[in-house]
């Protein structure tokens, strides 16, 4: 199955194509982006070589796939669809907004509709996503999506000289179907 970009009112979601590197690149390198978000690369041809190897078929078992945010061409965030279980039905997805463009209803816009593609197109019966314990904007975005936290890990990742929690939360089809977003 490929995937065909969707459209909101504001923004269109389109699968990474190198034709925007330049644009991840300048995104992917915001301290907020990257220390959150994704791991830090130092130059384009870094980013191109990491996403080359990461990225893989859209849809593929144990895949890794990248979403780009758009309004009219450029790049204000990214989402990752992760972990394609097909046995099991279920993915975790990771997100992120440039600061610029933060609290404006960006995020939960575009992964609002990611999450119905996953449940309607795809027919996943669990999403997952985990965030920064401290991310409170970020957890806020999963609960109004009907996302129920399941779990508080400590000292998950070392960020920065200090040990950092995460929070896990998932959305079940049964929910999705139950919850008016």
């Amino acid at each position: 199955m490929l995937f065909k970009d969707i459209k909101t009112k504001r923004l269109i979601i389109r699968e990474y194509s190198d034709i925007y590197l330049d644009q991840v690149f300048e995104f992917r390198s915001d301290p907020s982006i990257y220390s959150s978000y994704t791991k830090k690369q130092n130059s384009k041809d870094e980013l191109r070589s990491y996403l080359k190897e990461n990225i893989t078929e859209f849809n593929k078992q144990d895949g890794y796939s990248v979403f780009l945010i758009l309004i009219d061409e450029k790049v204000i965030g990214e989402i990752a669809i992760m972990y394609w279980d097909h046995n099991n039905e279920k993915n975790e997805i990771g997100y992120a907004i440039g600061p610029m463009y933060r609290k404006n209803g960006y995020g939960y816009e575009a992964v609002s509709e990611i999450v119905k593609y996953m449940f309607e197109t795809m027919k996943r019966n669990r999403i997952q996503a985990s965030t920064d314990y401290d991310n409170e904007a970020s957890k806020r975005l999963l609960k109004k999506l009907g996302f129920i936290e399941e779990g508080h890990f400590r000292q998950t990742e070392y960020k920065d000289g200090v040990w950092k929690d995460s929070c896990s939360y998932a959305l079940l089809r049964e929910d999705y179907e139950n919850h008016n977003v």
